[in-house]
């Protein structure tokens, strides 16, 4: 099993703060997320964006940015792992 939490306004928008996804073994971030958004359709357009771009989250497994691993595509997660799901939030003068 993986521990997924949700942070921000994802917690408050869906009203999910923390699942246990499971998982039979190693398996890439992205074959992760399709599972999540399969599990979880009320998701999809959180999950559609981090796909896209992850400028509008931070995701974090076992506590490390996934962006330390350079290609968010060969990022593997395994049981055990906890994924954190952490909307950015972005502000400046206007």
């Amino acid at each position: 099993m993986v521990k997924v939490k949700f942070l921000g306004h994802i917690r408050t928008r869906f009203g999910l703060s923390e699942i246990e996804v499971p998982i039979s073994s190693e398996e890439s971030l992205m074959t992760f997320l399709d599972k999540l958004s399969n599990l979880y359709p009320e998701l999809q357009p959180v999950i559609e964006n981090i796909k896209e771009s992850s400028s509008e989250y931070l995701i974090l497994i076992n506590g490390i940015d996934v962006n330390v691993h350079g290609d968010v595509n060969k990022v593997e997660i395994k049981n055990g792992d906890e994924v954190i799901f952490l909307p950015i939030v972005h502000g400046g003068i206007g």
